[in-house]
């Protein structure tokens, strides 16, 4: 595995597509400053006052290395680490800054010789899998840092688009994640650009951002999917699940809660995250520390990191190679990544959750409405609410809303006759009513303060209900 970048040392990271070995010693300018170094992400840390530089080095530039074990850069990850750490090291004009270099090794595609004529080198792989292991790999690098800056100057060919495509889905899971985070959390991305190099270079720089919104992602079951032939999908899936049981027994039951969850905030259910409907204990119990990197590390990136191990690699005469990779697409793969980002998020509004005080849920909800634009959602919130509130025949015993508005409250008597009319919609009284229905819904209340819960035996049925919305 490759080393990890010393985090504690900077919140700044360069990030730089390495193109070649020898880099020109070049005056790059950034805002009106100049730096004089071989490689741009050195001319950043400089500006920046400090800095981590994460390379991405495309696995093709083993075509021309200079030493007869290609086969070695190819079998062994910590050869190809260390051979072109001390490469990228060697171009550095400040010493000091070594310990700040890492690298992520980038998959590749096509075919490639050296100068020589002399060694080629072929990839049988697709786009989607560039993408989603280099979305794997800068997850894991990118943590802890709060300003992030992307150079496009070089490594061209595929490879920028790549890293932007790639970047587009990396904001999008950290925004959704982060959606209710404080703003202190929140990582800035910057895009830096160059013209073709000369003695002098000025360096362009903007801002980086995508819009993400509160949506699910269209997925209802988790299988990879592979562009491969049918008998080749299906071995290759028979050979997951037999190998990966667990981990997708895990993914499944994180898909149905975290679909639960998220359909409870966005169609206005709160109590439901006050009555244990949600079954964190069950996620918990297949991964442990549940937050969604972990639950990534524990089972999605574990097959990825399998799938990879079990490329086919063809050696001829030790001057033709021919690197062949299980092509997969990537959307399911992205997808349930963003369900991990949307577990998240429920998981920030569980830590927010207390006791089932009716003025504290709908204080609660509001704040969380509002960050995620369901402004909506807090004007019936706060309508359901007020009816209940003003229900004066609540006492320190759990009763049913139905049976206390039937007894005591008139201006209500007809609002429920008609809810029992139509008792075959329970579930769309339910949403109807920020998920306090009636019938299934009690209420008490204890020292001027008014509690909620639903009947036990209901709650299936109102997991039922939450699920089954797509």
């Amino acid at each position: 595995m490759f080393n990890m970048i010393n985090v504690n040392k900077s919140k700044n990271l360069i990030i730089q597509i390495y193109g070649r070995e020898d880099y020109k010693e070049t005056n790059y300018t950034i805002e009106d400053k100049s730096y004089k170094t071989k490689l741009i992400s050195e001319a950043w840390v400089k500006h920046l006052g400090e800095g981590d530089i994460l390379m991405l080095v495309p696995e093709s530039l083993v075509s021309n290395v200079n030493q007869d074990n290609k086969v070695d850069f190819i079998k062994d990850y910590n050869y190809f680490e260390n051979y072109f750490s001390s490469s990228i090291k060697k171009q550095l004009i400040d010493k000091s800054l070594e310990n700040n270099i890492s690298l992520i090794k980038v998959q590749s595609i096509s075919s490639y010789s050296s100068d020589k004529k002399d060694f080629l080198i072929s990839y049988e792989n697709n786009i989607d899998n560039i993408m989603i292991y280099l979305f794997k790999d800068l997850l894991k690098k990118i943590y802890d840092y709060e300003k992030i800056v992307i150079d496009l100057s070089t490594g061209l060919n595929i490879y920028v688009e790549v890293l932007m495509d790639t970047l587009r889905y990396l904001v999008v899971y950290l925004k959704i994640k982060n959606f209710l985070a404080n703003e202190n959390n929140k990582k800035t991305f910057i895009i830096s650009l160059s013209p073709p190099y000369n003695e002098k270079v000025n360096i362009y720089h903007t801002s980086f951002d995508t819009k993400a919104f509160f949506d699910f992602p269209q997925i209802d079951k988790f299988r990879f999917d592979f562009q491969e032939n049918s008998d080749t999908k299906r071995e290759l899936n028979k050979n997951i699940e037999q190998r990966f049981n667990r981990e997708l027994d895990g993914l499944k039951i994180l898909l149905k809660e975290t679909r639960i969850a998220f359909n409870g905030i966005k169609y206005n259910t709160p109590l439901i995250f006050y009555n244990d409907l949600i079954e964190f204990k069950k996620i918990e119990d297949f991964f442990g520390s549940i937050e969604s990197q972990n639950l990534l590390e524990r089972s999605l990136f574990k097959i990825l990191d399998y799938l990879e191990d079990i490329k086919k690699i063809e050696i001829q005469n030790s001057n033709k190679i021919n690197i062949s990779r299980y092509k997969m697409k990537k959307e399911i793969i992205f997808n349930m990544i963003i369900v991990t980002a949307i577990y998240d998020l429920i998981l920030n509004i569980k830590k927010r959750i207390n006791k089932p005080d009716i003025n504290q849920i709908e204080k609660t909800f509001n704040e969380i409405y509002d960050k995620l634009n369901l402004k909506y959602n807090n004007i019936f919130l706060e309508k359901d609410i007020k009816d209940i509130m003003n229900l004066k025949e609540l006492d320190e015993t759990p009763k049913i809303l139905s049976e206390i508005i039937k007894d005591n409250n008139s201006d209500m008597k007809h609002h429920i006759k008609n809810e029992k009319n139509k008792s075959s919609k329970i579930d769309r009284n339910f949403f109807a009513h920020s998920g306090f229905e009636y019938t299934i819904t009690k209420a008490w209340k204890k020292e001027n303060t008014v509690y909620l819960e639903y009947n036990k035996e209901n709650f299936n049925d109102i997991r039922e209900w939450l699920y089954k919305i797509k």
